[in-house]
């Protein structure tokens, strides 16, 4: 432990690898009977912002038996330093070294966090191939997004979880754990294993039998001569392909009441509640459409409750309603309003991810513009109608225009659209459409702001396992270059910019997407030649990747860029078995007949293979009560015309409340302050002091403690600091400084402060200074 604190003060962010957060859990090791690690293959700040990890780290943690842990990929800096100490990676909360866990559960993300897995392995003292791991291992588990086609790094699990993890992950600890207490004194070849499991083979048998689990080694595949797959062998009797584990009322699932609260800022910095699971919206591009269906709600009443109690045990001050696509659920707008009235008058404020614009009433885009958001996104994907209809989007170009008359009407100066290049059927009419749409939407915006401007962000399409787009050809290097000019050529005058995405990273992306076991010496190589973090454009090191294929003799074209034949035999052909592989092929071929499919769970069933139409099947909440302006259902028509924005609202103006009580999250006149004499040691002092005054800010919020807010559209907490200390050093003595709306015991605002405050930690005094003048003072930090 000690040799870990020392390497701190030489890595960037340390703050990333202290654990012990508020809402974390340490267990007594001695006291359970399975120790279980979660990996998210990739930085802190992205997998603290995994919802699906959190579900699962505190699942397990409330069974009395079982120790769940966190580990993330260290950066690059903190790698060297582990390598240069000859230190493993650990687990955040107790640093049990990898190696030590009976279950080590990885997410699969997607292609890009390969060579992190690799990583994380690697210094958990784990070998990379599950044939080379015998049962004295833990059992190396996969799940995720990329787990639909996981097979580039099959051959590294030894067993993939295919679908939702809620129940499967607690049936697949009871076989470990079972078959483990029944082990009756076989050798270890570890030190320190509480208790050697039966040989693995006889593990992984059990396993199979548990649904929606995938066990690689039990299935062969097998090559033709061209390269293309003959079969997928199976190799064990019965076992001859995988359904999706569905959780099917996700009302019932399990979902954490207290959240961890991150030490530093994380990309979605905010209580995330999955409202929604599952899309039918059927576009064709897009995996996640397909893969998590059905659709399936969570009631207004549960989501409620979720926001009440991860508020009241974080303190955060934004709440996201997560889902694929928000103004789907059902009763959005009816939500919103009673979520405001509970919480906005504390300056919480509620983000909606992703919505539909024809969704929108007046009043919550007058709410949008209080906020003044600096931009406002919408994705139309493609740019013509034609594409739009191959794409099955369902959106016009009026339907674009109308929501930029809507939005920058509203006082908005930007938008953001996104788009794809290189979609099947595309032509170079098509490509450079995508300016001209951006400069006829500038032209209309310009009606209402002369500042208006519109970025275009652009992205290669990659074809994706489960679409009805898995046949077609990718574009390569060269194509997406030669568009990417073309469309640079077309973009004229001021206020509309081109922002493309890297061509380099998805092409990467499409060799692992459609890619086969053959693939995993690549993944070896490529980080063997240094690759690492392949997602971040300061990570990429494409270069490297072209000497480790080349190397390998590996035809990057016969995985990117070549067409799959309909009878092709493809990769993931036993996994998912209940998606019809031949439904998959009529949105294909529809596709190409420019034909718009309704969402199924609006229109008529598509007959795709998922539902059973009695567990598995479409569930909704719907509140036509209390809102007679609501216009906004979902018609039962197949001639809707969708159209979607992601926006962001902030709900958090008190003037959408009808709570009555007077208002204090301005400030108003008067006021006491208090002085606040604190001190920082331990890990703690590696918190830098950006991350301490969001950890004070929190902690004010959890403690009930009613402070002041400044005025205006960003209302922050009226609090104030002395200067920063160096990160690493431990301080005493140190001062901020708090104004209340109410007055308060000194002593009584010290004990909940250091009740719920971060170990390290503490407020040693607390005094009341003089009472506030009306005109406020200044002290937002």
């Amino acid at each position: 432990m000690n040799d870990f604190f020392k390497i701190l003060p030489q890595v960037r962010r340390p703050s990333r690898y202290l654990g012990d957060e508020i809402n974390s859990v340490r267990k007594d090791l001695s006291k359970v009977t399975l120790k279980v690690g979660l990996c998210y293959p990739d930085a802190y700040e992205i997998g603290m912002s995994h919802i699906g990890t959190q579900i699962l780290y505190h699942l397990l943690n409330d069974q009395s038996k079982i120790a769940c842990e966190r580990v993330y990929a260290p950066w690059p800096d903190m790698e060297n330093q582990l390598r240069e100490k000859g230190l493993p990676l650990t687990t955040l909360e107790s640093k049990i070294p990898l190696n030590e866990l009976d279950i080590l559960g990885i997410t699969i993300p997607f292609e890009l966090t390969y060579t992190n897995i690799l990583s994380v392995l690697n210094l958990g003292g784990i070998p990379f191939y599950s044939k080379d791991r015998d049962e004295s291992f833990p059992l190396i588990l996969g799940g995720g997004t990329g787990a639909y086609n996981p097979e580039p790094v099959a051959d590294f699990f030894d067993a993939i979880l295919i679908g939702d993890g809620e129940e499967a992950i607690l049936e697949i600890c009871d076989v470990v754990r079972r078959l483990k207490q029944s082990a009756v004194g076989a050798p270890s070849s570890r030190v320190q294993q509480a208790a050697p499991l039966p040989t693995k083979k006889a593990l992984l048998q059990d396993l199979s039998q548990i649904p929606g689990l995938y066990i690689p080694s039990f299935f062969e595949p097998i090559y033709k001569k061209d390269g293309t797959l003959q079969e997928i062998k199976p190799l064990l009797e019965g076992y001859t392909g995988v359904r999706k584990r569905v959780v099917s009322d996700l009302n019932k699932a399990y979902y954490p009441k207290k959240p961890i609260l991150p030490h530093t800022k994380v990309i979605h910095d905010r209580v995330g509640v999955e409202v929604q699971r599952g899309c039918v919206r059927g576009c064709r591009f897009c995996q996640a459409g397909y893969i998590d269906r059905p659709e399936r709600q969570r009631s207004p009443e549960t989501i409620k409750e979720i926001v009440r109690e991860q508020i009241k045990a974080t303190g955060q001050e934004e709440v996201s309603l997560v889902s694929l696509s928000i103004g789907d659920y059902d009763c959005v707008t009816p939500l919103l309003k009673e979520l405001m009235n509970e919480h906005g008058k504390n300056n919480v404020a509620i983000s909606l991810p992703a919505t539909r614009v024809e969704q929108l009433t007046g009043a919550m885009m007058e709410e949008i513009k209080r906020v003044r958001k600096t931009g406002f996104t919408i994705a139309p994907e493609a740019a013509t109608d034609r594409m739009r209809q191959i794409i099955n989007k369902g959106n016009s170009e009026e339907n674009l225009m109308q929501t930029v008359r809507t939005v920058f009407s509203n006082g908005w100066r930007l938008m953001k659209f996104y788009f794809m290049i290189g979609l099947p059927t595309e032509t170079d009419f098509d490509v450079t459409e995508i300016a001209g749409l951006g400069g006829r939407s500038l032209q209309e915006a310009r009606r209402f702001s002369g500042r208006a401007e519109i970025n275009l962000g652009v992205s290669a399409f990659v074809p994706k396992s489960f679409t009805p787009f898995q046949w077609e050809p990718q574009n390569s290097l060269s194509e997406t270059d030669r568009k990417l000019k073309l469309l640079r050529s077309n973009i004229k005058g001021r206020g509309l910019t081109l922002k493309p995405h890297r061509p380099e990273t998805t092409y990467l992306e499409g060799i692992f997407s459609r890619g086969d076991r053959r693939l995993s010496k690549l993944v070896i190589k490529a980080w063997e030649n240094g690759c690492r973090f392949d997602e971040w454009d300061e990570g990429i090191k494409f270069g490297l990747w072209q000497e480790a294929w080349k190397e390998l003799g590996i035809d990057s074209t016969f995985y990117v860029e070549r067409r799959r034949e309909r009878d092709e035999v493809l990769p993931w052909d036993h996994l998912f078995i209940e998606m019809k592989k031949e439904w998959l092929w009529e949105e294909y071929e529809a596709s190409l007949g420019e034909a718009f499919v309704d969402d199924c769970s609006t229109g008529k069933c598509t007959t795709c293979g998922v539902c059973d139409y009695k567990e598995v099947r479409n569930r909704s909440y719907e509140l036509p009560m209390y809102e007679p302006d609501r216009k906004l259902v979902k018609k039962k028509t197949t001639t809707e015309i969708r159209h979607y924005s992601p926006i962001s609202l902030n709900l958090s103006d008190p003037a959408f409340s009808c709570d009555k009580v007077q208002d204090r999250s301005k400030g108003g006149e008067g006021g006491f302050l208090y002085h606040l004499t604190y001190s920082k040691r331990g890990p703690a002092a590696f918190l830098s002091h950006l991350e301490f005054v969001d950890h004070i800010r929190r902690t004010v919020s959890r403690a009930g403690l009613p402070v002041q807010f400044s005025q205006g559209f960003h209302p922050y907490p009226k609090i104030s600091f002395g200067d920063a200390a160096p990160v690493g050093l431990e301080t005493i003595n140190q001062i901020m400084t708090i104004s209340l709306w109410s007055e308060m015991e000194p002593l009584e605002i010290k004990t909940r402060l250091n009740q719920t405050l971060p170990d390290g930690i503490v407020i040693e005094a607390v005094n009341a200074l003089a009472k506030k003048p009306k005109k406020d003072l200044d002290l937002t930090a």
